[in-house]
């Protein structure tokens, strides 16, 4: 419950009761107000507001106090999807039509326009992928931006389709988007201010100044987050051990990781199954395998012809290993182990790759140590 003292001079109608000088308290809370008043006795005024404007005077300070920070944005050439030779010069245009527009509003800072070409040129983007919302987010975060303002255009003589989008990189999502199909003639100038005029206004209604600024730390490497399976085919051989006990082995394994815990540092899960021919004393050796760690996942973007993405994923996990040794009898075990390795994904397509794994394996026994290095071939499935 708040409260307002306050006197009311000579004059004021603020209550019912006969005009003169006198204090009232105020109390708010049950939607009625009681006038205490000098004379001694209580009456009901009517609900007036000035009560509630001195209460919520510092609320409204304090709001009129936060910070004001003008968006970051970085402007992409826009894409020419037709390839068309004599329209070329208009993505470099439409981008710089929109610099000064989006300047006078004061409510934008715009980033050098070159500001992208090195993280374009390090991470081997083409000018075509810049159109993706993904890519343009990866592209804002690198490069310190708030809002991403790319697009393209279709130029079929005589006329020419044009599509500009604004995303924010915060919040990881399509901001606004505008289009405007236009002749390619002595007016088009015009209309590509005007499209810059709209898209303009509708990003100062919708991306306001920034109360706070997130702030990347880029690693010079794209982090894959994603969630992403894999099934292999393992062949195994063991070292530091007799070799007239193991041979190799083969078997399959299952993993997978996913995208929280932290940026650079992800959940990590791993089954396998394997089957060991023996020599002499061990004929038969099944190893069933279960194992979490934490792994670190990073993409190379370059392309290696039908590759379009490389990712490497080093881990390291601990667990237990069970089975059966056939011997003259069969022998049960479980063991506690360790593994460590890395899995390289050659993505074939946006979710779909070809996955190869190198491991090492420790099984602990009570007299001795096994030692299995392995070797994986499989696919991969992302999320």
């Amino acid at each position: 419950m708040w409260y307002c003292v306050g006197y009311e001079p000579k004059g004021r109608a603020f209550h019912n009761g006969p005009q003169g000088g006198s204090i009232h308290f105020r109390f708010y809370g049950l939607g009625k107000i009681f006038s205490i008043q000098a004379r001694g006795f209580i009456r009901q005024s009517r609900i007036i507001f000035t009560g509630i404007i001195c209460c919520f005077l510092p609320l409204l300070n304090i709001v009129a106090q936060q910070p004001s920070i003008a968006r970051r944005v970085l402007i992409l050439d826009f894409v020419n999807r037709q390839k068309n030779v004599n329209a070329e010069y208009l993505s470099v245009t439409i981008a710089e039509a929109l610099i000064d527009p989006l300047k006078k509003t004061r409510k934008f800072e715009i980033l050098p326009r070159s500001t992208a070409d090195k993280i374009l040129k390090e991470r081997n983007i083409s000018k075509e992928q810049t159109f993706s919302e993904e890519t343009a987010i990866q592209i804002g975060e690198a490069t310190g931006a708030d809002v991403v303002v790319m697009g393209s255009f279709v130029a079929v003589e005589p006329t020419v389709q044009i599509q500009a989008k604004a995303v924010d990189v915060a919040e990881k999502r399509l901001a606004l988007s505008k289009s405007r199909t236009a002749k390619l003639d002595a007016k088009i100038f015009d209309n590509i201010n005007a499209l810059a005029d709209d898209m303009t206004q509708e990003m100062a209604e919708k991306l306001p100044p920034l109360t706070q600024r997130v702030v990347y730390q880029d690693s010079g490497l794209f982090i894959a987050k994603d969630f992403i399976f894999h099934g292999m085919a393992n062949a195994a051989v063991t070292w530091g051990f007799e070799s007239k006990f193991l041979a190799l082995g083969l078997g399959g394994s299952f993993n997978t990781s996913f995208k929280f815990l932290h940026r650079f540092v992800q959940p990590y899960f791993a089954t396998s199954f394997a089957l060991t021919t023996g020599k002499t004393q061990i004929d038969k050796m099944s190893a069933f395998d279960f194992s979490g760690g934490l792994t670190y996942a990073f993409i190379i973007p370059k392309k290696w012809g039908w590759v379009q993405e490389t990712q490497i994923r080093p881990y390291v996990a601990g667990g237990a290993a069970a089975g059966t040794i056939k011997t003259s009898y069969d022998i049960n075990y479980m063991v506690p182990a360790v593994s460590g390795g890395f899995i390289t994904d050659f993505f074939v397509h946006k979710n779909l790759s070809i996955a190869v794994q190198i491991q090492q394996q420790f099984l602990f026994d009570a007299d001795t140590t096994l030692k299995l290095l392995s070797v994986g071939l499989g696919a991969g499935y992302r999320i």
